[in-house]
């Protein structure tokens, strides 16, 4: 019975380190972007980035390059020589 319970509470504590290394060395997991995210997932980022006075903006992939709606709190700057920067907003 004793050896039993030795080895339950090995498996226990083996279990324990590596899910607090695990936590550690990755990090809890954010937000994706995936259908199964929640709705007010979008409502919080969104009266942070109201707060900073954030616009939302990132820039684009195509030619000419734009402003274009982002998911997260970026602020997009259209330069003059046909460039564009992104910058997350504080």
């Amino acid at each position: 019975m004793r050896e039993s319970a030795r080895y339950v509470t090995r498996f226990l504590v083996i279990f324990a380190v590596v899910a607090v290394l695990s936590l550690v060395l990755v990090g809890p997991a954010g937000p994706s972007l995936n259908p199964y995210v929640s709705a007010l997932t979008n409502v919080l980022a969104g009266s942070d980035a109201i707060a900073s006075n954030c616009e939302m903006k990132t820039c684009s992939t195509s030619v000419p390059v734009t402003c274009v709606d982002a998911i997260r709190a970026h602020r997009c700057t259209l330069h003059g020589n046909g460039t564009c920067t992104t910058t997350i907003c504080p």
